[in-house]
């Protein structure tokens, strides 16, 4: 037997009111474990998804992004690695580095929690 459903019975990940508690339910649950590295990782994925849209997800989508929303981090990140902007250091070491090749170059970044940091 095969049952007809219709389309406002499927939860819809990509409505942004699901799409965005989702995210944030991700987070929480990753930040209250310290599952800093799986927390990263979601992160930036979540930032792919949001850059892209309603369309695919591409590497300028993602630089101009995180240029935009996150330009405080970008400039923090080219003042370490001068000659880099800091979209591109997000997206290839952080969306690709962490989600995809992780244990390949994971040597040259840490993740830390900011208690740990300070002082």
């Amino acid at each position: 037997m095969v049952r007809k459903l219709s389309p406002e019975g499927f939860y819809q990940i990509r409505d942004p009111k699901n799409f965005h508690a989702a995210m944030r339910a991700d987070v929480e649950l990753l930040l209250s474990k310290r599952a800093y590295l799986s927390l990263t990782t979601v992160i930036v994925c979540c930032l792919d998804a949001l850059a892209a849209g309603s369309g695919k997800a591409t590497r300028g989508k993602f630089e101009s992004f995180v240029t935009k929303h996150f330009h405080g981090l970008c400039t923090a990140l080219e003042s370490v690695c001068p000659g880099l902007k800091g979209g591109g250091i997000l997206y290839d070491e952080f969306r690709n580095g962490f989600a995809g090749l992780i244990w390949s170059r994971l040597m040259r970044w840490a993740s830390s929690s900011r208690s740990i940091l300070i002082g």
